[in-house]
């Protein structure tokens, strides 16, 4: 399919050529102030660092009112991160935004890399970079997010995110950035029924106006903990329950964008979501938030979106036809271990491990 051109740049009344790193916070009291530090210690670029605390309850406003006029401090209720999102591009300035999660922090020099990134391409919708993961208290570990063996998304990727929007790899919050003309077409992100979820609308949406340029260099540090909604090193259903029940929504916007945009209509399918749905179905089914749903409907999504996607080898799209089958008939308590494998690349060596440990017992 030969998509036409992308549209023109929407005019976002912002020329100041400053970065603004938007810091969302929620009861991160313990590590807010690592992150405010690093936002201010950009180093080659002119940055304006805006926080906003989502009604917080664990002393983060006396943390921000330490740094005085040097950052600029927006104070809500509690509305969770699609609301930190809308009210902190809205009191930022910049032509460009990072946003912070108040977990993560930055490197010196990634605003700067950022700003000459956008300076080479002209019809740039996003930049991307990895993060480096550290634990609790900030030591860096053995492992890039996303790992260093997937390929970040890069140049038009519209076809991608047409097909198998769900199975591109994105970083998560902090290793994106965004000119604010993209963002001022794309917010503001509901809020009523979807508190959270800010990256699984602008994963999708971002790319449909512009071009990717992935950095080949660490941005920052992502800091993995139990209190990270989004990685706690283990399978965790809740999030594969939340990812089911927002995607349909996104989607549906994916859908009218692309439409809107003369792109055709965009149909999805997705190896990681029919993931999701064994991984639910087998593991609490009670809880499982697709009316209707069984482990045959499951399974045979999965197979035909391994089929179908075009980004990845016929080894890898075989690997995961035998994933879906294997989670769909395996023990319940072989589940947790390969959701693991599937979700969290990171852990497979030593997921390996103990496939072959027990295979050798079993011997």
């Amino acid at each position: 399919m030969q998509l036409p051109p992308f549209p023109p740049h929407v005019d976002s009344g912002r020329r100041s050529g400053r970065t603004s790193i938007i810091v969302t916070n929620y009861n991160y009291a313990l590590y807010l102030g690592q992150a405010v530090q690093s936002a201010l210690a950009q180093t080659d670029v002119e940055v304006e660092v805006v926080v906003v605390d989502d009604g917080s309850t664990d002393g983060s406003k006396e943390i921000l009112a330490s740094f005085g006029p040097a950052i600029k401090a927006v104070m809500q209720d509690n509305g969770g991160q699609n609301s930190a999102f809308n009210a902190g591009f809205a009191a930022s300035t910049g032509s460009m935004v990072i946003f912070l999660d108040a977990d993560d922090m930055l490197r010196p020099d990634i605003a700067a890399a950022v700003s000459d990134a956008v300076k080479n391409e002209p019809d740039l919708a996003r930049v991307v970079f990895r993060l480096q993961a550290v634990d609790e208290v900030g030591e860096p570990l053995h492992l890039l997010v996303p790992p260093a063996g997937l390929p970040l998304p890069s140049g038009d990727v519209r076809a991608e995110v047409l097909r198998s929007a769900d199975d591109v790899v994105w970083p998560p919050t902090t290793g994106n950035a965004f000119p604010a003309w993209v963002l001022a077409e794309l917010l503001p992100l509901p809020v009523d029924d979807e508190p959270t979820g800010a990256d699984m609308y602008l994963h999708p949406l971002s790319p449909l106006l512009g071009t990717v340029v992935a950095l080949d260099r660490v941005g920052g540090s992502y800091r993995m903990h139990q209190r990270n909604a989004h990685y706690r090193g283990r399978t965790d259903t809740a999030r594969s329950r939340f990812v089911l029940e927002i995607s349909g929504r996104v989607h549906r916007r994916l859908d009218e964008t692309a439409a809107a945009l003369g792109l055709g209509r965009a149909r999805p399918r997705s190896v990681a979501l029919a993931a999701h749905r064994l991984v639910s179905l087998r593991l609490e089914p009670a809880l499982h938030p697709v009316p209707g749903d069984t482990r045959m409907r499951a399974l045979t999504a999965g197979l035909v979106a391994a089929a179908y996607r075009r980004d990845v080898g016929p080894v890898a799209r075989a690997i995961y036809g035998c994933w879906m089958l294997v989670a769909a008939v395996a023990p319940r308590r072989a589940v947790s271990p390969l959701a693991e494998a599937f979700f969290l690349p990171e852990l497979r060596p030593s997921f390996l491990r103990r496939v072959r440990r027990r295979a050798r017992k079993a011997a």
